[in-house]
């Protein structure tokens, strides 16, 4: 063990004290021991993040419904203290997030193997447990974690072939249960991509009307003073309003120009023949060149601007 970990260790085994025995220091020893052996089958686990992470897991306990929170803040704390390297900082602070049930239900799931791995340690002892058994076996990330408890619960209850009927029962129930939320899934991501289709249906009529609005849009800037208030400028006003209405109503929307800061994503920048005006600041838009436009908040037209820049 490195000097950070026995520091790390030496460090929270203080907070422990204060916890529940159901939380306390053998609870992180019980929880390392069933991760250890997890992490023998995913060479790429970052051992040292996953130690520092069962370590912290529940050192903070005295809110529990932001024990997790409390805890990687707590480890955030240390670790900053002891000049460790900001991205493992992070890192073990999101793995200590994802060893909480409540958490992976409003978040979603663990994104990396010391996530899956921390989740299904902490759990394990509550799955070995007839009376929660049904609750978490099939909650694991891992299969090797479901192996791990069948093992166990043989061990404990002998190899009859009572005991094999009811692990392959509860096996075929997992599998049903995870295809079940496999097939869920699938029908979510076929919704999404049926929205997007709905949402993007029109988009080559959209795109064919652009050119379009921007027309009336210059020619409109065109108009002399003295006619703007002519019958055959207030028709056409009313034509341009009725194909503004449409687009809007069809999800299309305009991208702010003049007096933003430019950004790449929304905006290209063409040359810049006014020069550089002092009282503005460097980066901003000081002229549309083209209007820009978002279908359903994807840019199908990035605006034409001017940014006042000193180089051209």
């Amino acid at each position: 063990m490195n000097d950070l970990l026995k520091k790390a260790e030496k460090f929270a085994k203080k907070h422990y004290k204060q916890n529940d025995e159901k939380h306390g220091w053998a609870h992180v020893k019980e929880v390392w021991e069933v991760a250890e052996k997890l992490a023998e089958n995913f060479p790429e686990t970052d051992m040292e993040v996953l130690k520092l992470a069962v370590i912290f897991h529940d050192a903070d306990y005295s809110d529990p419904d932001k024990h997790h929170l409390n805890s990687a803040e707590l480890a955030k704390g240390f670790l900053q203290e002891q000049d460790y390297a900001n991205e493992k900082i992070n890192k073990v602070y999101q793995v200590i997030l994802d060893h909480r049930g409540r958490y992976r239900r409003a978040e979603g799931e663990a994104e990396t193997i010391e996530g899956r791995i921390i989740y299904d340690a902490d759990k394990f002892r509550w799955a070995v447990s007839p009376e929660f058994y049904d609750k978490y076996y099939s909650l694991f990330y891992l299969d090797e974690t479901r192996k791990m408890v069948d093992e166990y619960l043989k061990k404990q209850k002998g190899d009859d072939k009572e005991q094999d009927l009811k692990v392959k029962c509860r096996e075929y129930l997992s599998g049903w249960k995870r295809a079940q939320a496999d097939y869920q899934n699938l029908q979510k991501e076929f919704g999404k991509k049926k929205k997007e289709y709905v949402q993007f249906a029109n988009a080559n009529l959209i795109m064919a009307l652009l050119p379009i609005m921007d027309n009336f849009k210059s020619a409109f800037n065109q108009i002399p003073e003295q006619e703007k208030d002519s019958a055959w400028v207030t028709g056409f006003s009313y034509i341009k309003k009725q194909l503004e209405d449409f687009l809007r109503q069809n999800g299309v929307e305009n991208i702010p120009t003049v007096g933003q800061r430019f950004d790449p994503e929304l905006h290209e920048a063409v040359e810049n023949d006014q020069g550089f005006d002092q009282e503005k600041q460097e980066g901003l838009i000081i002229k549309e060149m083209r209007p820009g436009y978002k279908l359903n908040g994807r840019v199908i037209q990035a605006a034409k601007v001017i940014v006042n820049s000193k180089t051209s």
